[in-house]
């Protein structure tokens, strides 16, 4: 039987691409969590009820390792958002709202950031 061989092109590229993509994903989606957060924090700072201002500004986002958290800072911030923690307040959850609202922005920026991840992984 007669010996075959192939010769594949670019393989030592397509190595070095693999062995760069975590990294590569990894920073381009943590940027695209830091835009996508920063989108919920706006909304939410909008979204939320003012008496003194001080829960609007209390807001903060967290960021990490692929990962993000939007919270609010002061203490009665639970009793603004759930119903019924206390008597007869129909509570204002303008958290979900916010979510509700920019579900589909946030996931439009996540979606970017993947694209530009796979795309800078395997140039």
């Amino acid at each position: 039987m007669a010996e075959i061989t192939l010769q594949i092109r670019g393989i030592k590229e397509l190595r070095t691409s693999f062995f760069r993509a975590p990294k590569i994903v990894s920073r381009e989606l943590d940027k695209g969590i830091a835009r996508a957060m920063a989108t919920l924090e706006r909304t939410a700072k909008k979204e939320s009820p003012v008496d003194t201002g001080r829960l609007r500004a209390s807001h903060r986002t967290r960021l990490g390792n692929l990962r993000g958290e939007l919270v609010p800072t002061v203490r009665y911030a639970t009793f603004v958002h759930q119903p019924g923690v206390t008597r007869n307040w129909k509570g204002n959850p303008w958290m979900e709202r916010t979510v509700r609202m920019k579900e589909r922005e946030v996931n439009k920026i996540i979606q970017k950031a993947v694209d530009t991840a796979i795309s800078k992984s395997f140039k």
